[in-house]
């Protein structure tokens, strides 16, 4: 009769979930995948040649073959980032990417190594689809970070320094080898994308516990509310006056107010500017930006006259086509997005303020509204597509909220706010609490609740003295707080606590890292993201609730 040995340890680290669980399984093979391949063919080496990043073009093959179920795939020197799009087999027999390789390969589909993962350099980012590998795994350089809402399978994995292994979120590692799956003297990082879980159905005999990457699991814990860094982007990457992130893919981008615009691309893993992209004559002051990560495209909108939005397509970091408003429709000042319903809502900064509607399908204008009289130059806009509604604030002495229906494009409301509560320059949205947050251009700035069921006005909060302009912000409901960033007077990152609108404390930085016009967030892994006036983007680690991690040591015997 087989033994059965069951242990577990389910620790919590800001909703980190680790399961550990032993059975008896086949260490010779992942779960339903056949041993791995004894006999390979020739190794094909990616080359890049074509320029899309697609694994399923022949020219990006040396050879111009594309790989097979039988073939080693290896990715060598500097070449361009690869993609293993959805066109692709999915299906190869090894993958190497080598010390010297300096690009990113992107899982945009499932992907199934019937033989071994060998990581020395480069990075390799899951996706959101599963990753099957039925070998071994050595990462000994580079960053592998696992599918986000997906499982990797492999048999044992090595991690060893330099080499990292970060979890994405809402993902989980099975490891099912027998002995020891997992060893190495590298990290095993579970708390940059959260939650997570990994999970051991293997025959183990060693303290897995212990094992080297398992104790720097907590090491990646962000300090509360604190500077960790900032990147200087390059000479005339100024004025990042829009922004948009995708964690799940690892990137952020920048919008810069320049004439053509640029669009600076950011890795969230390694904290380095990767990319620029310049836009077309013409293109010109990236002043607001969406993102639909997957459909796989940002959107930025152009002050110009009249308005034009640029698509950015985000794999190949290429521009993607232009829309260019009727005339009179000026400056694409503030936008927002329903991807699910399969629109984009651009304002002009005219008076009185025109929202433009988009079709993300089709990239084409689906229609115009015109906001009343006195409803002007809407600067700063959110939306609650479940709620079903979209709201624009406008830069009028008081600030109005204006509210609009998203099933048939109308206006239904407008909130005026008090006296005094000028120009709102930018806004959040907890949609589930049922709030809204417009932040005044004034000194100092005010922030406004609204009550998004009854659309009333029910609250504000003066910031301190010194704490002017708020001309960016970013909101973490889960974490309970908002984050807004100064532009001028003092360079604050202010944090207000959502529970009862209460000042929570202010950053205080020094120039360069002031005039803060832009920000995202990736609440999951614990940072924002501020970019600056002056070609610097800030990064914030967020409240972590003051969780630390206790992982205790467990030894397994057969």
């Amino acid at each position: 009769m087989n033994r059965r040995i069951l242990a577990a340890i389910v620790m919590l680290v800001s909703a980190v979930l680790l399961i550990v669980s032993f059975g008896m399984a086949t260490a010779s093979s992942a779960p339903g995948a056949p041993p791995p391949s004894a006999d390979k063919e020739q190794e094909i080496t990616w080359s890049g040649a074509a320029g899309d990043g697609a694994w399923s073009n022949p020219q990006n093959w040396s050879g111009g073959r594309v790989p097979g179920s039988a073939n080693t795939v290896r990715l060598s020197g500097p070449t361009s980032s690869a993609r293993v799009d959805a066109a692709f087999s999915g299906v190869i027999g090894g993958l190497t990417l080598d010390a010297d390789y300096t690009g990113t390969l992107i899982l945009e589909r499932s992907l199934w190594v019937q033989g071994n993962l060998e990581m020395a350099g480069g990075t390799l980012r899951g996706g959101k689809a599963g990753l099957e590998i039925s070998g071994a795994a050595y990462v000994r350089g580079g960053a592998l970070v696992t599918p986000a809402n997906a499982t990797m399978n492999v048999i044992t994995l090595e991690i060893a320094a330099p080499g990292v292994v970060q979890m994405g979120a809402n993902g989980k590692l099975n490891l099912s080898g027998s002995g020891q799956p997992l060893w190495g003297d590298g990290l095993l990082d579970t708390t940059t994308y959260r939650p997570n879980s990994v999970e051991y159905t293997g025959a183990a005999t060693a303290d897995l516990m212990t094992a080297g990457p398992m104790t720097g699991l907590g090491a990646k814990i962000p300090d509360a509310f604190s500077r960790i860094d900032a990147l200087t982007l390059n000479t005339g990457e100024t004025s990042l006056t829009s922004a948009v992130i995708d964690p799940a893919n690892g990137y952020a981008y920048f919008g810069v107010q320049a004439n053509p615009g640029i669009v600076v691309k950011v890795n969230l893993d390694t904290f380095t500017r990767v990319g620029a992209l310049t836009l077309n004559a013409g293109e010109s002051y990236c002043i607001s930006a969406v993102i639909d990560p997957d459909d796989g495209y940002a959107y930025f909108g152009m002050s110009t006259h009249p308005g034009i939005v640029v698509r950015v397509d985000l794999d190949t970091f290429t521009h993607a086509g232009a829309l260019t408003f009727n005339a009179g429709e000026n400056r694409a000042r503030s936008a927002a997005i329903d991807p699910s319903g399969g629109y984009a809502y651009f304002s002009t900064y005219t008076s009185p303020g025109i929202v433009i509607r988009v079709d993300l399908a089709t990239f084409t204008r689906a229609g115009a509204l015109t906001l009343n009289t006195g409803e002007n130059d809407p600067r700063s806009a959110v939306i609650d597509p479940a709620g079903g509604y979209a709201y624009f604030g406008t830069n009028t002495d008081p600030g109005i909220v204006v509210k609009i229906k998203l099933s048939d494009f109308t206006r239904t409301d407008a909130l005026t706010l008090n006296a005094g509560e000028n120009e709102l320059f930018t806004s959040v949205i907890d949609p589930d609490a049922g709030y809204a947050y417009f932040s005044t251009y004034t000194y100092p700035s005010s922030i406004v609740q609204v009550d998004l069921a009854t659309f009333t006005r029910t609250g504000a909060l003066t910031l301190n003295d010194d704490e002017d302009l708020v001309a960016s912000a970013v909101i973490d409901p889960v974490g309970g707080y908002a984050y807004f960033g100064t532009y001028v007077t003092s360079c604050s990152i202010v944090r207000v606590k959502l529970a009862d609108l209460t000042h929570a404390g202010a950053l205080s930085l020094i120039y360069p890292e002031c005039d803060f016009l832009s920000a995202v967030i990736d609440p999951d892994a614990g940072y924002a993201y501020f970019g600056s006036q002056h070609a610097v983007v800030v990064k914030i680690g967020l409240e972590s609730g003051g969780i630390q991690a206790i992982y205790l040591p467990m030894v397994v015997r057969r």
